[in-house]
């Protein structure tokens, strides 16, 4: 028939179904001629070769978002079919590179060569591993950041900057530096070393409370006055014979076995007469 290249009543390997010569880039999909697809050129879904496209086939289509592709990675391609590039976010071993971050800093884990980075605390940048790094300015006391590149904390055994002390793990209430790392002293309410009691602040009190305000506790003999249980104390002159208060902060009555001299008593053998003898 005029026109036709060809007929074979349908598709075949020789002939196209439109009875014309098959051929690679005709536009027809002749699956018969090994056609796995044909549009007439690179398409998204078709390679010009007839072949589907598909990254890593080898063959670059650029209507399939293709940059290049060599079938896996290569010195100037990756395997995604991007262009080789160090800070792509693609690690491309044929390229040499032993990493890549996606980012053209180096001190994070990865240079800004795509290389592998050892992590050196102490030169400014933190690195994988430290949770700080100030440089020269890191010190184990005299800065947030460790000589070790972790941040100082209350418990560390290093007094840092915001902490009165740090016996690490001694560390206690009861001891000279307390669990918040701060020194134990007088007045914090904390029973430290060297204290006989600490109600903490105003409740401590010379002669208003068991506990005085040096932090030791009110007893008969003290010069203190406390209530309950004392009616006096005149300190190391009670019971001395001159002073009105007893050994026992109890204040002197003709009667109580106590001679005080200073009463006007010249004996006292707790029958209630005491023989006062009135000095002028």
């Amino acid at each position: 028939i005029p026109g036709e290249a060809c007929d074979a009543g349908g598709t075949t390997a020789a002939c196209d179904g439109d009875c014309t010569a098959p051929s690679c880039g005709d536009g027809f999909h002749n699956s018969a001629a090994g056609e796995a697809c044909d549009t007439g050129g690179n398409s998204a879904s078709c390679d010009a070769n007839c072949t589907s496209a598909s990254c890593g086939d080898g063959y670059t289509n650029g209507a399939a978002g293709e940059a290049c592709d060599t079938g896996g990675d290569s010195v100037s391609c990756d395997g995604n079919c991007t262009t080789a590039s160090c800070g792509d976010g693609y690690r491309n071993a044929a390229a040499g590179e032993g990493c890549d971050d996606g980012n053209p800093n180096s001190y994070d884990g990865c240079s800004s060569g795509c290389q592998v980075e050892t992590p050196v605390c102490g030169n400014g940048y933190r690195e994988s591993g430290e949770a700080c790094d100030e440089g020269g300015a890191n010190g184990n006391g005299s800065s947030s950041c460790r000589a070790d590149c972790q941040y100082d904390y209350c418990g560390d055994g290093y007094d840092g900057p915001s902490e009165g002390c740090d016996s690490g793990g001694a560390n206690g209430n009861g001891g000279a530096c307390r669990g918040d790392c701060q020194l134990n002293v007088c007045g914090d309410a904390y029973h430290g070393p060297g204290e006989g009691c600490d109600e903490g602040g105003s409740r401590n009190g010379n002669g208003t409370s068991e506990c005085r305000s040096d932090c030791q506790m009110n007893v008969c003999g003290d010069a203190y006055v406390w209530f309950p249980g004392e009616g006096c104390d005149e300190g190391v002159s009670n019971g001395d014979g001159w002073s009105a208060c007893t050994w026992s902060c109890q204040w002197n009555y003709c009667g109580d076995y106590y001679t005080c001299y200073g009463q006007g008593e010249q004996y006292d053998d707790g029958s209630g007469w005491c023989n006062y003898q009135f000095f002028p």
